[in-house]
């Protein structure tokens, strides 16, 4: 039915009622308001505490610099603000707040008590307001810095208050707006209590610390980083290794200067950057900063400023895009991740290093398959240690003798006559591989070491001129969105010239018809996968290709090689110069007999 009334303008405490609504719509979004005030205002730490899920009462104290006596009565006044002097301001805002709604937005829906005091000040000053009432000052006695408490929220706004939802769901609420603008300012101590129970305590520290802490209270293991800067947009990621992932929903933060921002283009670009390693059933865990130039990022776009405007996304995606890419490339998000250099070994026996080698003797993203540790794996464990011991101390050692230099000797398959064979001494599941040579005991991590190789082959190759291609029977068809078509098709030469030929098949697919020779067969599986991480790629400057020629190595080396013999193990460990004196090869760590042995006898 249409209304015929007049138009008139609402009363005033109405309007702010209703304006208020779109700042305040619930306690997390009053404590988010209150702790960016209290950041703004220099604070090297912000306490919060909630009763009733922040509904009843919610305080915030900070040790910032407080409030000129002479502007507490005007913190109530709508688009009043200290941070904002000219329209050229909000070209380049650099603070959390400022439109100066936020308290005033408070005081027309609660209770409202401020507390300030300057360092100059020799007493604090304190207003109390409500809706519908003029604001009071008077002294009291305040420490250096603001305090501010809410009561009542939305008491006399009965259309309002029966939307907010229980408790504990109100406080989870506000726990998570916690640890969304802690994400933005780690050098901000912050801690949460609700009822007299500490939720969050987050003390002050680096990005990185600050970040692992928000994961780790989230329930995720600590994230790997990096960062750059790309055509003047510094990008700083910190992402959970695909290995260290667990079942379930991902977890995304995008923080732009400082304010965790929803920006779909972002979170997209980083879960399809991320995509081809989370394995099935996880979710990409990851934190994105990025600080456009000066004046290319509008942050007055929405009421809670959850939102923002590039000048040029496309540049900004690039920008994460990029540095993403740079991430994976160089290894440093668990596919295939180097192991550390070998190290003295201590004193121990056969079963023991076998023993440590499960818990820590491989790559550091790597661990051994659970079967290994089963009660089969674990009476195959004590077999091939005595089967290390026996070949380590040779057959006829006598105490008090030092082992033969030729122990063990025999022809090497393929190589000359007099050269000591690289002896099979078992597996400890189905990546490592055990092998002696030299009155050394070699464990062997096979992914990780294929991965060098395929790496080695492929780079040296190229250095050639080109990467030998092989055909594929018939082309793998990958379906593929119309940017990735696009970001391919950029970089065809530059794939082909990698080992990788790779067709536009209409305009939401791609067509692979070769790849890299050097990595051995490749399965359709490792084909897809292989066209999703180079899509993800194929965005690096001109200047960055020798970044795209490792990422197209790792991609060839990610193939499944399949169960692997003893023949081709050696191959392995002769083609990497494993066993050249001081050879610190990716995937193998050495352990001297005279070490695991022990100092029996008259050994020396």
């Amino acid at each position: 039915m249409p209304v015929s009334a007049r138009v008139h303008v609402l009363p005033a405490d109405l309007a702010d009622k209703i304006a208020a609504g779109e700042v305040v719509e619930r306690p997390a979004s009053a404590l988010k308001e209150l702790v960016e005030n209290a950041i703004d205002a220099g604070a090297g730490r912000v306490e919060v505490a909630l009763e009733g899920g922040g509904a009843d009462l919610l305080n915030v104290l900070d040790d910032g610099s407080g409030i000129h006596p002479e502007d507490l009565p005007l913190v109530v006044v709508r688009h009043a603000t200290s941070k904002l002097r000219s329209e050229k301001d909000l070209e380049d805002v650099r603070t959390l707040g400022f439109r100066g709604e936020a308290l005033a937005s408070l005081a027309a829906v609660a209770r409202l008590e401020i507390r300030s005091r300057r360092a100059e000040d020799a007493v604090g000053q304190r207003l109390r307001v409500g809706p519908g009432q003029a604001p009071v000052v008077e002294p009291c006695g305040m420490p250096v810095g603001t305090q501010v408490s809410v009561r009542s929220l939305f008491a006399q706004v009965p259309a309002r208050r029966k939307f907010l939802r229980s408790k504990a769901t109100e406080t989870a609420a506000c726990v998570e707006t916690m640890l969304r603008v802690a994400l933005g300012h780690p050098g901000v101590a912050m801690r949460l209590s609700s009822d007299g129970r500490v939720l969050v305590d987050l003390p002050a520290g680096d990005l990185a610390a600050r970040v692992s802490a928000v994961f780790e209270r989230r329930g995720h293991p600590a994230p790997d980083p990096a960062e750059d800067e790309v055509d003047g947009t510094a990008v700083r990621v910190f992402v959970v290794p695909p290995d260290r992932l667990r079942r379930g929903r991902g977890l995304m933060y995008v923080v732009v200067r400082g304010r965790v921002v929803e920006d779909r283009s972002l979170h997209g670009a980083v879960r399809s950057a991320l995509a081809p390693f989370v394995p099935e059933g996880a979710g990409a865990v990851a934190a994105v900063y990025v600080d456009p130039p000066p004046g290319a990022v509008d942050v007055n776009v929405h009421p809670q400023k959850t939102e923002v405007r590039f000048a040029d996304p496309q540049a900004v995606l690039h920008a994460v895009r990029t540095v993403l890419a740079r991430l994976v490339a160089r290894r440093s998000v668990g596919m295939g991740a180097p192991s550390s250099p070998n190290a003295a070994a201590p004193v121990v026996r056969a079963e023991t290093m076998l023993r440590a080698a499960e818990r820590d003797g491989v790559a550091p993203r790597y661990r051994l398959a659970t079967k290994a540790l089963s009660p089969e794996g674990a009476r195959t464990r004590r077999d091939t240690a005595a089967t290390v011991s026996g070949l380590l101390e040779g057959p006829s050692r006598r105490a008090g003798e030092r082992p033969s230099k030729r122990a063990g000797a025999a022809a090497r398959p393929g190589g000359g006559s007099g050269a000591p064979a690289w002896i099979d001494a078992g597996r400890l599941g189905a990546r490592v591989a055990l092998f002696v040579r030299n009155e050394r005991l070699y464990v062997v991590d096979l992914p990780v070491l294929r991965t060098h190789l395929v790496e080695r082959r492929l780079l040296a190759e190229l250095a050639g001129g080109s990467v030998a291609s092989q055909g594929l029977l018939l082309p793998v068809v990958v379906e593929a969105s119309a940017a990735e078509v696009r970001q391919v098709e950029a970089v065809r030469a530059e794939l082909a010239r990698l080992g990788f030929e790779i067709d536009v098949f209409g305009e939401d697919a791609l067509a692979v018809r070769a790849v890299p020779a050097a990595a051995g067969p490749w399965d359709e599986v490792a084909v897809r996968r292989a066209v999703a991480r180079l899509a993800a790629w194929a965005r690096l400057a001109a200047a960055d290709r020798a970044d795209l020629a490792v990422a197209s190595s790792e991609v060839a080396a990610s193939t499944d090689p399949g169960e692997v013999g003893a023949k081709t193990i050696r191959a392995w460990l002769d083609e990497a110069g494993a066993d050249e004196d001081g050879a610190r090869v990716p995937g193998v760590h050495v352990y001297e007999a005279r070490d695991l042995l022990g100092r029996k006898g008259g050994s020396p």
